[in-house]
């Protein structure tokens, strides 16, 4: 895996993106007054708020499929095996007050406050039982006891939102420490519990308070016979400690893309766009982020838009191994089309059937469990285009002349050569030009590619600004030459060389 630091040097650079980068340059030198931007005040309230959202909180549950959650809630446990089955869990629960669990079955429901909220329900509890659920991290880590726990350290409590349908009586943790056992109210209610006031569960031998320093369990609702010789249902949001951890001042992340409502998963097509975009976030609209930050430049900004960029530079050289993008002949890598929000970087290796490796990039995606089966979890323009990568480059190369910082440059250099060595159409049986890249997953069918005119004319243009400036004339034509027969082509042909 490459570091950061050991890119001392620019990368050598292809002819074509040679003449690229010096036009973006000509045009990032052309002083602009910062007062000239149109963009409004409150945009770049909201611009600067999302871009620092990652770095603001530590969630173990937001929403389902959240990009900003922590942990798995796989840690399921119970006095013997066979109560493991009075445990249910439903992470994309829509709240519905009427409903005897609290969530609604409606397909048409939409909560626009809540979005999706987690129930965990335990049935009656026999003489002499209990059971619980932990949210650990890695997934699997009470059974496996492996992987690498959370730096809470500066958190002093951890604050939720809680709903009983039926009075609940259950206890809560962290760290495999507990508070004693309380009543849910059938309203919602904020609750703050103080990290210092968690004791030993009963025969469990741990050290409590739990040491924040490397925290496997993150939270745990548990309950037993005594208190739950019905059973017992909660509902969680907005699970989260505070305040904020001091590690998350170092997390990189790109801004989130989406603001979406809670929906009543599906688990086949059709699936509504609040569940498939949740934790959506595109390198283009990352890359306008950067860029308008960085015009206007406040003290807020600046940081803000260096965030988006070390975010773009780590992404670029730490890939899924689960789904990487072709790497080509000179070695040079590409960006996907999307990523998820939150933490750039898985923190734990996944567990199988999953390939992605602790420091890999998050793909987007959200669950299905049917469909997308065995991973249960569908993802979302895992593919790279051309086009997008070129916003990428133009980002990269306006933080280097912002901040000087070499690394940027290295990245649009290798960006830029990427898409010279993996995208011209030397196939010599077409009409010359670009593929488009490399296709998104489509659910259950095979994706088929077409002609980036995106990039085509964003190539074009900037050959033309080069052409004006007298280095290159054979160039432009060539180009232009080659956008106007893909063009006619209609596309009438497959234009993509490669299948992710």
């Amino acid at each position: 895996m490459r570091t950061l630091e050991t890119r001392k040097s620019v990368n050598r650079r292809s002819p074509v993106v040679a003449f690229l980068l010096g036009t973006i340059f000509s045009l990032l030198n052309v002083p602009v007054a910062r007062s000239q931007t149109s963009i409004s005040t409150p945009a770049y309230i909201v611009l600067n708020s999302r871009t620092q959202a990652n770095q603001q909180s530590f969630y173990v549950y937001l929403d389902q499929d959240s990009g900003f959650n922590h942990g798995f809630p796989s840690g399921f446990f119970a006095s013997n095996t066979a109560n493991l089955g009075t445990i249910h869990i439903d992470t994309g629960c829509i709240f519905d007050a009427t409903a005897a669990n609290g969530c609604s079955t409606d397909p048409n429901a939409l909560d626009r406050s809540r979005g999706t909220v987690l129930r965990i329900s335990f049935d009656a509890q026999t003489s002499g039982n209990f059971a619980g659920v932990n949210i650990e991290e890695p997934e699997n880590w009470g059974v496996l006891q492996t992987g690498t726990g959370y730096d809470l350290r500066g958190a002093n409590s951890v604050t939720f939102d809680v709903w009983s349908p039926n009075g609940a009586v259950v206890q809560f943790g962290v760290g495999q420490c507990v508070t004693s056992f309380m009543p849910i109210s059938q309203n919602w209610t904020t609750m703050s519990v103080s990290l210092s006031s968690l004791v030993a569960p009963s025969g469990l031998a741990v050290s409590c308070p739990p040491t924040l320093d490397s925290v496997h369990v993150l939270f745990t609702v548990a309950t037993n016979d005594v208190h739950a010789p019905t059973g017992a249902t909660v509902l969680l949001d907005n699970v989260q400690f505070s305040p904020i951890p001091t590690t998350r001042q170092a997390a990189l992340g790109f801004p989130p893309g989406n603001q979406t409502f809670g929906v009543l998963p599906q688990q086949n097509a059709p699936f509504p766009p609040d569940q498939v975009l949740r934790n959506l976030t595109t390198i283009y609209e990352s890359a306008l982020t950067e860029l308008v930050l960085l015009a206007r430049g406040s003290p807020t900004d600046i940081p803000n838009a260096k965030l988006i960029a070390d975010t773009f530079d780590y992404g670029l050289h730490h890939d899924s191994h689960g789904d990487p993008l072709p790497v080509a002949p000179d070695g040079s890598v590409g960006l996907h089309n999307g990523y998820e929000d939150g933490d750039i970087a898985l923190f734990n290796n996944q567990q199988a059937p999953k390939l992605g490796q602790a420091g890999d990039i998050r793909l987007a995606g959200f669950t299905a469990t049917t469909l997308c089966a065995p991973s249960g979890y569908c993802l979302v323009l895992d593919g790279a285009t051309g086009g997008n990568n070129a916003f990428a480059i133009l980002a990269l190369v306006a933080a280097y002349e912002q901040f000087g910082d070499v690394r940027y440059l290295n990245d649009a250099v290798t960006i830029g050569n990427w898409i010279v060595g993996n995208l011209t159409d030397a196939t010599g049986t077409g009409f010359g030009g670009y593929f488009l890249g490399y296709p998104d997953l489509v659910w259950g069918a095979a994706a088929e590619a077409y002609p980036d005119w995106q990039v085509h004319r964003k190539q074009r243009g900037h050959f033309r600004r080069v052409h004006r400036s007298g280095r290159s004339r054979s160039s432009t034509r060539q180009l232009d030459c080659r956008w106007a027969m893909d063009r006619r082509s209609k596309c009438g042909r497959r234009l993509c060389n490669a299948d992710v």
